[in-house]
């Protein structure tokens, strides 16, 4: 039997009845770890979690046997929970796990108004402690533990996936592993070996001078476990279950909850090297770079992107010139990258734009004109919405020992599918035919 996911934490201050949940679930071949509420929990020398999916909570973990708002039961349950979940922990749902079970209502609407928005729970039920504890009720405790982990909702959806991934991840090791074993003598250096020949397949000859094998290695893998995870995870006893899974009503999903979404999509926002297709580069006013990048940014932007059919009609447009950001995109094959082929760097131009400059007008104008290409809308946290606009005229070569210098590192980097889109509609832009005709 496998251990299953998701990751549970139990908290309580009574460690037997935290651990009689937390070795029940062990039993059932669900991992789970109990936090004893304390001192330790106070001052936060638990560390804090990531990838928690449920959490059995106490009511009363300060055992003063007061319950609601005036009391500090509320309080410490939301004091915890900030405690041990990771500002990157995803979604949660919540267990009372409490004597007081007619206060689990008041409990949730404490911690939806008191908790930030990534750590609230997305989901709750309830399980009295005075009926399902003590060994007599072993049974009535094991059934209770399973109605809850089979409870369907839309966080379920993603824990199956998740699960899914864990699994397809475990297989892939699996399959190298017995890989490596069929070789014959030291199974450990066999391994390390067959890593390192699948770093140096996907790296190309850069390898050679990089002692950092983990990137191209990591690349090939979550290539394989990619594969491996379209065919596990789709559909039978993994489906989502289209009674949460479908449009909500009465629910605003404004632009914002949708610009994030194009964000995790296309853009990545980690910390990257100078050195990766896609990346975008900010040209800054200090620059001195080749044609046409040598004249003045502000006339760049305005003639060969936001009007190129005429000067703005007014001092508001003029000013929005000056809020935009004049960039390059690295449009280099992929395989350059990893083939040490690198001599010149090419690069198409583009300049980042707030949303709010750009009027439906506007947009509907610079739409029609087939070498401007404009991207999905952004967001990042503390700034405002933008979108990036590429002229497919406008290309520059840099020697690739030169970028560093001359750019830094990129601020962005557009990710595979977007990139590999555009370069297909600048391939196809730069080799049109046309044809031939006689003026009359």
């Amino acid at each position: 039997m496998e251990i299953a996911s998701p990751r549970i934490v139990v908290v309580d201050d009574e460690r037997e009845h935290g651990e009689a949940i937390a070795r029940k679930l062990w039993q059932m071949g669900y991992a789970s770890l109990f936090v004893e509420y304390g001192e330790r929990v106070i001052d936060g020398k638990y560390g804090r979690f990531g990838g928690v999916r449920l959490i059995f909570m106490d009511l009363d973990l300060v055992g003063e046997g007061r319950i609601g708002f005036e009391s500090r039961a509320y309080p410490a349950v939301a004091a915890v929970i900030e405690k041990i979940l990771d500002d990157e922990n995803g979604p949660w749902a919540l267990v009372t796990w409490t004597g007081h079970a007619d206060h689990a209502d008041e409990l949730w609407d404490f911690l939806q108004s008191h908790l930030p928005p990534h750590l609230r729970p997305l989901s709750r039920q309830v399980m009295d402690k005075e009926v399902l504890l003590g060994d007599e009720k072993d049974e009535d405790l094991e059934a209770k533990l399973r109605q809850i982990l089979s409870h369907q909702d839309a966080v379920r959806c993603l824990l199956r996936w998740e699960s899914g991934v864990l699994k397809s991840a475990n297989e892939v090791i699996a399959e190298l592993v017995k890989v490596a074993a069929s070789l014959g003598g030291d199974s450990g250096k066999n391994l390390g070996a067959l890593l390192y020949e699948l770093a140096e397949a996907e790296a190309g000859k850069t390898i050679a001078n990089n002692d950092d094998r983990s990137r191209p290695l990591y690349r090939v893998l979550t290539a394989l476990l990619s594969d491996r995870l379209g065919s596990a995870v789709n559909g039978g006893e993994g489906a989502c279950s289209g009674d949460y899974v479908k449009k909500a009503e009465n629910v605003d999903i404004n632009n914002d909850w949708k610009r994030r979404i194009n964000t995790m999509l296309n853009l990545e926002l980690a910390e990257l090297k100078s050195t990766c297709p896609g990346a975008i580069f900010e040209i800054r006013d200090d620059l001195t770079l080749p044609h046409p990048l040598d004249r003045d940014r502000l006339e760049i932007i305005e003639k060969q992107f936001l009007y190129p059919e005429g000067a703005p009609n007014n001092e508001q447009e003029i000013n929005n010139l000056q809020r935009c950001t004049l960039c390059l995109i690295d449009v280099s094959p992929p395989c350059d990258h990893s083939q040490e082929k690198l001599v010149w760097r090419r690069f198409v131009v583009a300049v980042r734009v707030p949303v709010d400059v750009l009027s439906k007008k506007r947009r509907d104008k610079l739409r029609k004109r087939e070498y401007l290409k404009l991207s999905p809308e952004f967001i990042e946290d503390n700034n405002d919405p933008y979108l990036f606009i590429i002229n497919a005229n406008l290309h520059i070569t840099l020697c690739d020992s030169n970028v560093r210098e001359y750019l830094g590192d990129p601020v962005a980097r557009l990710k595979e599918e977007i990139i590999s889109d555009y370069l297909g509609w600048l391939g196809r832009h730069t080799t049109r035919l046309g044809h031939v005709s006689l003026p009359i």
